[in-house]
């Protein structure tokens, strides 16, 4: 639920709350246990008060401002196909060959980088107002969490390009010493055509390993039907280093999303690859494919000035 209340022509006050409902979350389900349970867990309460002056201030529950840095997706399959690639099936064992059995501990989730990184903590957030394209945000949180992050966006002829870079000090998780990401995406408006691009390094607290990793995505979409746009996408994502020195995981993934425009509703349905390559051991690759539908909707209430 998201309310606003406009103040006068410059400034609006805003809330936001939001909770989540899942049952079988894809972080809790593996192989060896096909029933998590049902859960609800609160989200947002956020409270804002946005000018467009001096800017926009965030208190409360909700996203530092550099969640989703390394995730810019001009494919437009963001919804089904999550460039942090190992959330999509992160609960998911590895299969080792020589114990014939799956590795307890060792999931999707813990061989891949994740580049949404830090989701929804407690923080205080300001995001500057928008300069030639550009935003200066920041934010103090949780746990002495701190981050900077710098956006642009804007058009070159033909092409949509969108680009953003954050650091992040005491980053929340294992890799909590310090962390910088960015990601790119350039839509070429006449064909379609797209390609998106982001990675991380990170550097954890007990040992000093250096994570990195990036993702590489292609894509094609338009309006070929009547009901919607369609998007098609295919992406490359390689990291090193996440869970011990020496691991090497590979993803391969392809999507494709409709638009059902009248009904706000994405039909989609895609596969993925999970692979991962460890010096002392022998894992099977894990095969994922996906089907399903996503329909968005809001509960708005605004006011007009006091």
């Amino acid at each position: 639920m998201k309310g606003t209340a406009k103040v006068d022509d410059d400034l609006t006050l805003g809330a936001h709350v939001e909770a989540a409902l899942q049952d079988n979350a894809a972080s809790q389900v593996s192989q060896i246990n096909e029933t998590s349970g049902f859960n609800i867990s609160g989200r947002f309460f956020d409270l804002t008060a946005d000018s467009e002056t001096y800017g926009k201030g965030s208190f409360g529950k909700g996203f530092a401002s550099s969640f989703f840095i390394a995730e810019i997706d001009a494919s437009g399959t963001l919804y089904a196909n999550l460039p942090s690639v190992g959330n999509t099936a992160s609960g998911l064992l590895f299969y080792d060959n020589d114990a014939n059995d799956y590795v307890e501990g060792l999931s999707v989730g813990d061989a891949f980088l994740d580049l949404e990184a830090l989701s929804l903590i407690n923080r205080v957030r300001y995001d500057s107002p928008v300069w030639n394209g550009l935003r200066l945000s920041g934010t103090l949180g949780q746990d002495q969490f701190r981050d900077v992050t710098l956006r642009s966006k804007g058009t070159m002829g033909d092409f949509d390009v969108t680009s953003a870079a954050s650091y992040q000090n005491d980053a929340n998780g294992p890799f909590s010493d310090w962390r910088t990401d960015g990601g790119t995406g350039i839509l070429h408006r006449p064909t379609g055509l797209n390609l998106s691009g982001g990675g991380a390094l990170q550097k954890a607290t007990f040992d000093g390993r250096k994570s990195h990793g990036f993702l590489a995505r292609g894509g094609w979409r338009g309006k070929w039907f009547d009901v919607g746009e369609t998007k098609t996408a295919l992406d490359f994502t390689r990291t090193w280093d996440i869970t011990v020195n020496g691991d090497r995981a590979t993803s391969i993934g392809a999507f494709l999303v409709q638009d059902i425009e009248a009904y706000d509703l994405q039909l989609y349905t895609g596969y993925r690859n999970y692979d991962l390559d460890r010096d002392d051991i022998d894992l099977d690759a894990i095969h994922v494919w996906t089907v399903g539908a996503r329909v968005g909707f809001e509960v708005d209430a605004s006011w007009g000035k006091f």
